[in-house]
């Protein structure tokens, strides 16, 4: 056998071993493999040393496990619902009382928010009303400022005019007569009241006394 045709047998062989799905990732276990001379030779051919590989799972294999398990436990609890025994009456009794506690709760926190709402809405109609009463001060206050502002100005561009003497004594004695009327309204009761309360008997102020003003009595 030439060199070659050893080579070519070589090849062969180690084709044969490594296969496609083992390439690919299979776990097929190949044992070696003993191939005797196709002419009676003394040379004998050492197989290429096969390496033992783990076949992996992949992703859709693991879905497919689960989903598999998923459908086993489903049918287990349709049996088991099936052959349950019924409800007993008081606990269906008990769930009607719990939905009435609920109820009744929930009918007392709308009441609650109800009047919660209300009151705020009278604070808001109030504050409301407080703010349009204080517009309204400031609008008449600015109107007030503008009369005053426009009467100063009236004032300061009319030219100065001199006013007769006699005028002014005549407006003088009017005005001071005028004071003595305002005093006397005010005052035409007091002697009486004086006397009522019985001013002139107190030794204090109020009291007549008569006195030397060219001696010193202390």
């Amino acid at each position: 056998m030439t060199d070659s045709d050893v080579e070519f047998q070589t090849t062969h062989n180690f084709l044969e071993v490594f296969d496609d799905d083992e390439l690919y990732g299979d776990p097929l276990m190949a044992s070696p493999v003993n191939t005797s001379p196709s002419s009676p030779t003394t040379e004998t051919i050492i197989p290429f040393p096969v390496s033992k590989r783990v076949r992996r799972v992949t992703p859709k294999e693991q879905i497919d496990r689960l989903q598999d398990e998923i459908r086993g436990l489903a049918a287990h609890l349709h049996a088991i619902e099936a052959v349950a025994v019924p409800p007993h009456p008081h606990s269906h009794s008990r769930r009607s009382e719990l939905w009435r506690i609920m109820a009744l709760r929930q009918l007392e926190q709308r009441r609650n928010s109800e009047s919660e709402n209300r009151d705020l809405r009278e604070m808001v109609k109030l504050q409301i009303e407080e703010a349009e009463s204080l517009s309204r001060i400031l609008r008449r206050r600015t109107r007030i400022q503008q009369l005053r502002e426009m009467l100063e100005d009236n004032h300061r561009n009319r030219p100065n005019e001199a006013i007769p003497f006699a005028v002014a004594v005549q407006e003088g004695e009017q005005v001071f007569e005028e004071m003595l009327r305002d005093v006397n309204d005010i005052y035409q009761n007091m002697d009486a009241l004086f006397t009522e309360k019985g001013m002139h008997s107190m030794s204090c102020p109020g009291r007549k006394r008569q006195t030397d003003n060219t001696v010193l009595n202390g």
